[in-house]
Order: C-alpha cells, then sequence, then structure tokens
C-alpha cells in the first residue's frame, strides 16, 4: 500500500512538473427576473418562481451550450491571428508565439483578413466545418487551455442562490485570455438570448397581425357590401323608413275607408234626393247637359285628391317640392270651385225653363241633390287614388319584405366579422404588450464586469500529490477489502471449518515450483509440520476409537477431483513407512498410475465398485487377503464421490476418514449433500484436510509462520496484532 501511494503520488509530481500558472475572473449579470419590471403584470403581483426559475435555467443552457462554446473559441482565435504583433490586452507574450506555432504561415494567410475580425471569424468557421483534419479544427476541438472547446467547457455558470443574479468565472492560463473570454462569452450570450426571445415573440405577433389584417379586409368587404345593397336599393334607413311606410299605409287605409264612409253618405242622400226630384226634374238630361264639366270636375278633384294624398303619405324634404305641391293644389282648388259654379249655373238655367209654378220647393231639392252629386263625384276621384296609392303600398312592400331578411343576413356578417376583428386586435395588442415585456425581460445586465487577473491562482501541485498518494494507497486497501469480502473460496483453516462442519486435522500448504529452495518461506517445514500434525491427529482418533486390531484402515474421499488425495497420503505414507510401519496403499488406477512401492496397488473403478466391501473385492486376484494381517495400515484413496460412484460396505469398515479439500476452491450446495450422505454411510463425520493453503494463513493452524521479515515489517506487525512483549 505504502509502495502504490508513493508510486501515485511521484506519478503526480512527475507529470504535473510543466503546469503553467493558472488566472481567474469572474462576472456577474443580472437578469432582472425577479425584481425586474414587468408590464404584464401589476404592481405588486405575485411572482411565479417556477417560471422564474425554467427561465434562468434556460439562460444557463444557453451559456453552457456547444454551439455558444464554438462561437466563443472562433471569436477567440480570430482576434488572436489578426493580431500583427503581441497586444497585452488580448494575450501573453508566450500565447502569441504558441498560437504562431500551432497555425502554419500558409494556413495563417488564407484564414486571416487583416482588420476584419468578422470575416476572419467566417473563415475559421469554414476550416472547422470541413470533413478532413486541419490544425484550426485539432486546435478547437482539443483540451487547449485557451481555443480549446473542452478547456472552454470549465467555464462556471451558476446562480447566485435564489437571486436573479448569474455569476461566470473562468481560470485558464492567459490573464488577458481570461478576461476576453468572460466578455466575449457574456456578449454571445446576450445576443442569443435576445434573437431566441424576439423570435418567439414575433412569431406570435405576426400570426395576430395577420389575422387582425383578414378580419379588418373581411370587415370592410361586408360593410362595403353593405353599402352597395343600401345604395343600389335607395335605403337611407330601413327600419325607419318601413316604420314610417307602415304608419303612411295605417293613414291611407284610414282614409280610405273615411271615403267609402263619405261616399256612401252621399250615394245615399243623392238617390233620396233623385227620388225626390223624379217627376219634377228629367236628371238624365241633367247628367248629359253636365257630363263634360262634370269629367273636368272629375279630373281636377282625382288631381287635387292626389295632391292632398301625396301630402299625408309621401315622406318630402324638398321645401321647394313642399311649396310647389301648394301652389299647385290652390291652383287646383279655384279650379275646382270654378266648375262647381259653373255647374250651379248651368243646372239653375236648365231649372228656369223647367221650373213649375211651385218651383221653389224643387229648387231647394236640386240644390241639395246637386251638392250631394258633387260630393260623390269628388269622393269617386278620391277613391281612385287611393286605390292607385294603396297598390303603390302594396308595391313597395313586396319590395321591403325581402331586403329585411337579406339586410338582416349583411349585419349578422358585419356583426361577426366585427367581433373577430375586435378579438384579433385585442389579441394582436396583447402579443404586442408581451413582445415589448419580452424585450425588456431579455435585457441581461452586466452588473460587475470581468477584471484582469493580475496575480494567479495557487499552485494545486502539492495538493494533487498528496491525493494521488492517498488515492494510491486507499485503492490497494479497497482492493484488498473487496478481494477479501467477494473471495467465496475455503481460503483458510478458519473458513473452511466454518464452511465444511468438519473437525480441522491439519492444513498442508500451497507449494510453488522449486519451493525447496524459496527463499520467502521455509515449506520444507511447514510440510513436516502439517504431515506430524496429521500423523498425530491419526493415532489419537485411533486411541479415541480403540482401534486394536491391525490393520487399521485409513480411507481419503474427496468431492471433487484435483484436491490432492494422492499427494497428502503419499506424504503420510512416506513418514508411516520411515517410522517403520508398514502400509498397504490402495489407489485407483488411472493411465498414468506407476507402482513405486511394492505395497502400492491399483483397483478398478468400473460398474462393479459399488459393490466392493473389502481390499479382496477391490484388487481381485492381485492382492491374498491372507497377506493382510502382516500391514500396520491399510490407506485407500476413494475417487471423487460427486463424479464416480463408491463402495458404501467397503467404506463403513474403514476406521479413520480424511475429507481433503483445496483452499482455493468455492463451496456450493452439492459438497455438502455428497458428504451429508458420506457421513449416513460411514457412520461418523470425516476430518478434514486443507490442502494447497496460501502460507500467510496457516498460523491457525501452525501457528506462527516461519518467514524472514524485516525489522520494519515485524514492528507494523506488532503494531497491528497489539503484542508489544517481545
Amino acid at each position: 500500500m505504502l509502495l502504490c501511494a508513493v508510486l501515485a503520488a511521484a506519478a503526480a509530481f512527475y507529470g504535473t512538473r510543466n503546469d503553467k500558472k493558472e488566472y481567474q475572473s469572474f462576472s456577474i449579470i443580472n437578469t432582472g427576473l425577479v425584481t425586474g419590471y414587468n408590464i404584464e403584470n401589476s404592481q405588486g403581483s405575485r411572482i411565479d418562481y417556477g417560471y422564474t426559475n425554467n427561465e434562468i435555467e434556460n439562460i444557463l443552457s444557453l451559456f453552457r451550450s456547444r454551439e455558444t462554446r464554438e462561437l466563443l473559441a472562433l471569436q477567440l482565435l480570430a482576434r488572436a491571428l489578426v493580431l500583427e504583433k503581441p497586444d497585452p490586452e488580448v494575450m501573453t507574450l508566450a500565447s502569441f508565439y504558441e498560437l504562431q506555432g500551432l497555425i502554419p504561415g500558409s494556413l495563417r494567410q488564407t484564414l486571416i483578413v487583416p482588420g476584419d475580425t468578422v470575416s476572419t471569424i467566417a473563415n475559421l468557421r469554414q476550416a472547422l466545418e470541413k470533413h478532413e483534419e486541419n490544425p484550426v479544427k485539432k486546435l478547437i476541438e482539443s483540451k487547449h487551455s485557451l481555443f480549446g472547446l473542452e478547456h472552454l467547457q470549465n467555464i462556471v455558470v451558476k446562480r447566485e442562490g435564489n437571486t436573479d443574479m448569474i455569476r461566470i468565472a473562468y481560470t485558464t492560463t492567459d490573464p488577458a485570455v481570461c478576461r476576453n473570454t468572460l466578455q466575449l462569452l457574456t456578449n454571445i450570450a446576450i445576443q442569443k438570448h435576445r434573437v431566441t426571445k424576439e423570435g418567439q415573440s414575433t412569431s406570435v405577433l405576426d400570426f395576430f397581425e395577420n389575422a387582425t389584417r383578414e378580419s379588418a379586409n373581411s370587415l370592410s368587404g361586408k360593410e362595403d357590401d353593405m353599402l352597395n345593397f343600401m345604395v343600389g336599393n335607395k335605403i337611407i334607413n330601413y327600419y325607419e323608413q318601413t316604420r314610417f311606410i307602415a304608419a303612411k299605409k295605417e293613414d291611407l287605409d284610414e282614409m280610405y275607408f273615411k271615403e267609402l264612409m263619405t261616399l256612401a253618405a252621399a250615394d245615399s242622400s243623392r238617390r233620396n234626393l233623385e227620388i225626390k226630384l223624379e217627376n219634377r226634374i228629367s236628371l238624365p238630361e241633367v247628367n248629359r247637359a253636365l257630363l263634360s264639366q262634370k269629367e273636368q270636375l272629375s279630373g281636377v278633384s282625382a288631381r287635387l285628391a292626389s295632391l292632398e294624398i301625396g301630402s299625408v303619405t309621401d315622406s318630402l324634404d324638398d321645401v321647394k317640392a313642399k311649396k310647389d305641391g301648394y301652389s299647385t293644389a290652390t291652383n287646383l282648388q279655384k279650379q275646382s270651385e270654378s266648375l262647381k259654379k259653373g255647374i250651379r249655373q248651368s243646372t239653375e238655367a236648365m231649372f228656369a225653363v223647367n221650373r213649375t209654378p211651385d218651383g221653389l220647393e224643387t229648387k231647394n231639392l236640386l240644390g241639395h241633390w246637386l251638392e250631394e252629386w258633387l260630393d260623390v263625384e269628388q269622393t269617386l276621384a278620391r277613391l281612385d287614388v287611393l286605390r292607385d296609392r294603396k297598390l303603390e303600398f302594396d308595391q313597395i312592400f313586396s319590395r321591403f319584405a325581402p331586403w329585411g331578411s337579406k339586410l338582416k343576413r349583411i349585419e349578422r356578417e358585419i356583426d361577426v366579422a366585427e367581433r373577430a376583428y375586435l378579438e384579433n386586435l385585442h389579441s394582436y395588442n396583447q402579443a404586442r404588450l408581451h413582445k415589448y415585456n419580452m424585450l425588456m425581460s431579455t435585457n441581461l445586465r452586466v452588473v460587475d464586469p470581468p477584471f484582469f487577473p493580475e496575480m494567479a491562482e495557487s499552485s494545486k501541485r502539492l495538493l494533487m500529490v498528496i491525493l494521488a498518494g492517498i488515492a494510491g494507497f486507499i485503492l490497494v486497501l479497497a482492493s484488498a477489502i473487496a478481494l477479501e469480502f467477494l473471495d467465496n473460496t475455503l481460503r483458510d483453516p478458519e473458513r473452511a471449518v466454518e464452511t465444511t462442519k468438519l473437525e480441522l486435522t491439519s492444513a498442508f500448504p500451497m507449494l510453488p515450483k522449486n519451493w525447496q529452495n524459496a527463499s520467502s518461506f521455509d515449506y520444507a517445514f511447514l510440510m513436516q509440520r502439517a504431515s506430524g500434525q496429521l500423523l498425530q491427529n491419526l493415532k489419537l482418533v485411533l486411541r479415541e476409537k480403540k482401534v486394536q486390531e491391525r490393520p487399521a484402515r485409513v480411507g481419503f474421499v474427496s468431492t471433487r477431483d484435483g484436491e490432492g488425495k494422492t499427494e497428502l497420503a503419499s506424504v503420510t505414507i512416506g513418514q508411516l513407512r520411515a517410522a517403520g510401519e508398514r502400509v498397504l496403499w490402495l489407489r485407483p488406477q488411472t493411465t498414468a498410475s506407476l507402482k513405486s512401492h511394492s505395497d502400492d496397488y491399483f483397483f478398478k473403478v468400473d460398474h462393479t465398485f459399488f459393490e466392493k466391501k473389502t481390499e479382496s473385492d477391490l484388487l481381485g486376484g492381485a492382492f491374498d487377503a491372507a497377506m493382510l494381517p502382516q500391514f500396520d495400515y491399510v490407506f485407500t484413496e476413494i475417487p471423487a464421490i460427486l463424479s464416480s460412484t463408491y463402495p458404501a460396505d467397503y467404506l463403513a469398515s474403514i476406521d479413520v476418514s480424511f475429507f481433503v479439500a483445496r483452499a482455493n476452491r468455492t463451496w456450493n450446495r452439492a459438497d455438502t449433500r455428497a458428504l451429508d450422505t458420506l457421513h449416513r454411510v460411514l457412520g461418523s463425520p470425516c476430518n478434514l484436510l486443507l490442502n494447497m493453503v496460501r502460507p500467510d494463513d496457516l498460523e491457525s493452524a501452525i501457528g506462527e509462520v516461519p518467514k524472514r521479515r524485516s525489522p520494519i515489517r515485524r514492528w507494523l506487525k506488532k503494531i497491528a496484532m497489539l503484542n508489544f512483549a517481545r
């Protein structure tokens, strides 16, 4: 862990050896969304914080967008390229010469338009948008500390608490570029924000402007249709005219009925007088004599009646016409009186010729008859005029009746068009109000402009070195802890006993190649100590089980292949034979089986293997059962019980059974079930032999592991174990 920490710190120290000094500047912008004036809302109205937060987030996203950063990089690069000599207000001398090396001279001549930054930006954009690689595209899309998009992404744009202020901070290696970057970014973002807002409101405003214009044109067309209708039909005021015509028609009807009554009365009186005068005067002769004068009087009476009725039923606003009508009526009245006088004189003359001695009474009757006759004639003339006038009124009504419904339809269309126009006009005014309000709200104001950073920021190199060392230490520690928790193997004796629920007999180390010459651990001592524990526990188990008869039967079993049964049995048998004990070793026969001792025998594992009961059954004719009492021990290696059958009757006769398992293997339910079944066959639990244990994990089995330790390591171990006694 300490080594990794030192290496990580050294790498950080070496990696930051060429770091440049950094300069920081910041700017504060007031959005006016909270405290600004809003012409759409009344004073003291409630602030919509949800809308405010969304608007500020939109502004922040505008500052952080890639398009904004790309335009910012192009403007910064264009301002630097158009410089003919270093300008401390634009960039430092070191940055100026660094840029000369980044953009070749031939390419600079094609990009730069002297004195024209806008054209230079356009040329740079064309180079940036090309598909093939070029220095401009490579520079802008890099991590360059002045013009790279990835570095410009480090610009910090955030809201100041819950206010409507936005803080923009930037750190780079050039103080002039640092300030210019903030200035250009602010200008770009403010312009884009204004264009965005104006675009949103302009589209709505154009829609309502067009709708208002169309509705106004529609209203004007409807009004023109009504005007043409009124002019074409000579209508000044339809409703007043119809009311006036109806009133005059009632007056005409009343006059007509009065004239009928007058005619009836005069005619009745005339007939009565004619009956009285029937024997005294020849009325037909009088009528014939007065026929021409009667016709003249009828004509004058008709004309006079027409003038009188017209004065009642017509609406004449012309003063001259009224005066002319009055003058004509006066003349006609004089002419009528003259005709009446002539008729009376003619009648009296006729009466003077035909009168009788008692003519005085006849004269009076004739005068009355003449008066009634004149009234009848005048009334008839008036009735003819009234009938003609009634026909005229009927024609007028037939014209005005359909005009009413058509006029109503036109008025409804005008009303609908007018309401549509007023609604669109109101919406248009609201859209204009909203647009001007948006223009006011988009006026982002720079409250605190960016400053020129004179002093560089304090170096973070030492902090980075320390953090790298801590990270290296924690990484190794975390890896060790993770491996510890993720390791689900048997691993060490304690975990093996806990997992298998077996009693540990001995644990053997994992032996590397050429372990005899290893200098880190004394593997010979570890093997001697492990095999000694195995023999000691074997003797102890045999004594506890009071196994007196010889040979004592010992079995080596495992649930899987490759657990190391052969190696552990070989070590144990070798030590017993070295001590003078005679051991019979029975092993399954394989293609690589080689007999290394005369007491080693191999048996076949076939379909009858599970039926074997004794050693003779296992070996067949290869072993004489009479020789069995000559042996002190019979060691039998049983094939893996999960991959092969096993002789249950033979295993039941075994005195001591050792279960061999590797420390670097996982344990699952199949192993547990197979081991439980084996215990039922054996009648007692097996004794655990843990093989291939890491030497450091053998302390719980054999005590302190002998290995070479430096004084520092021994001291650290004492601290970890809290053992300061020695």
